[in-house]
C-alpha cells in the first residue's frame, strides 16, 4: 500500500514516516510521496524516509499512491485536501481535527460515502494507552482537562482542543451527544454535555495561564473515582497508526460518521456566533 502525506509542516508527519518507512513497522505499507513542493522540510523528510516523490498539490498524489494522510495543522484546509483524494477513491486518514466546522466535516464524510472508500480522523490521544487502558462500562462523570488556544492560527480552539474532546468521547463511545453548554472563565473555557447517562465536563485551559497544563482525566463510576494524567513518550503515535494501518488492511473505517462528527460538534459550540 503506497501512502502519500499532505501537510508535512506538522510534526506528525515525522511519526508516520518513522513508523512506516524508517522502522518499517507495517510491512507492505510505505510512505512514497509528499505534497507541498520541494521545500527544505520535504527534502529533509524525503531523505529520512527514502521517499522518491515530492509533488506540489494533493491532487498530484493521484496515481502515485493508494492511500493518503492529510495532516495539515490547520483543519480549515482539510475539506479541500481530503475530498480531492477521496474523490479518486482513495482511503484517507485526516489527522486531527477532521474539520473546523460541521459543514466541512460532513462534506468529507459525504464524499467518502459517495465513493465507497473509508475515511477516518482522530487525535492520537484517543488511542493512547493511558486512555484505552481505562475500563469504564458506564461512567457517571468524565472530566477532561488540557491546553487549548482559541487564538491559534491553525484553526483556533480546534488545533489542541480536539485532544480534550476526543479523550472524553473515547471513554464514552457510541453514545449520542446532548446539548453543549459553555462557561467562559478568565483562564479557561468549560464545556458541559451528556453522552447517555454520562456527564462530560471539558476544561480547555488557555495558554500562559497555568504552568505546564497536562492532559488529565477524572472519572467517577459506580462509587469509585479514577484520576489519570496522560504522559506522552516518543512512541505515543504508534497505537493510532495501528488503527490506520488496520483500516487500510480491512477497508473498514474504525469510527462511525456520528463518532467523527461528535468532537467537531462539541468544539463548534465553543465558537461565539458572528454578528
Amino acid at each position: 500500500m503506497r501512502i502519500g502525506i499532505v501537510g508535512t509542516e506538522n510534526s506528525h508527519a515525522d511519526h508516520y514516516i518513522r513508523h512506516f518507512n524508517t522502522e518499517a513497522d507495517y510491512p507492505g505499507h510505505r510512505v512514497v510521496a509528499l505534497s507541498g513542493g520541494p521545500n527544505d522540510r520535504n527534502r529533509q523528510l524525503a531523505k529520512a524516509g527514502d521517499i522518491a516523490d515530492i509533488v506540489q498539490e494533493p491532487a498530484e498524489l493521484i496515481g502515485l499512491v493508494d492511500a493518503a494522510i492529510v495532516c495539515s495543522r490547520d483543519g480549515r484546509k482539510h475539506r479541500a485536501e481530503a475530498t480531492v483524494l477521496l474523490d479518486a477513491s482513495m482511503p484517507v486518514l485526516v489527522d486531527k481535527p477532521l474539520a473546523c466546522d460541521l459543514e466541512d466535516a460532513q462534506a468529507i464524510l459525504d464524499t467518502a460515502a459517495r465513493r465507497g472508500v473509508p475515511v477516518t480522523s482522530f487525535s492520537a490521544l484517543r488511542y493512547a494507552r493511558q486512555v484505552t487502558d481505562i475500563k469504564l462500562a458506564d461512567p457517571d462523570l468524565l472530566a477532561i482537562t488540557g491546553p487549548a488556544d482559541a487564538t491559534s492560527p491553525y484553526g483556533g480552539i480546534f488545533f489542541y482542543g480536539i485532544h480534550i474532546a476526543e479523550i472524553a468521547l473515547a471513554l464514552a463511545p457510541g453514545r449520542p451527544i446532548g446539548e453543549v453548554s459553555v462557561q467562559n472563565l478568565d483562564d479557561a473555557v468549560i464545556a458541559t454535555t451528556r453522552a447517555g447517562k454520562t456527564t462530560i465536563m471539558l476544561e480547555f485551559v488557555k495558554p500562559d495561564t497555568r504552568t505546564d497544563v497536562p492532559w488529565r482525566i477524572v472519572a467517577a463510576s459506580d462509587g469509585r473515582l479514577l484520576a489519570e494524567q496522560i504522559r506522552l513518550d516518543a512512541h505515543y503515535a504508534r497505537p493510532s497508526i495501528d488503527v490506520f494501518a488496520a483500516m487500510l488492511d480491512s477497508g473498514t473505517a474504525p469510527l462511525s460518521d456520528a463518532e467523527l462528527l461528535a468532537p467537531v460538534r462539541i468544539l463548534s459550540a465553543l465558537i461565539p456566533p458572528i454578528g
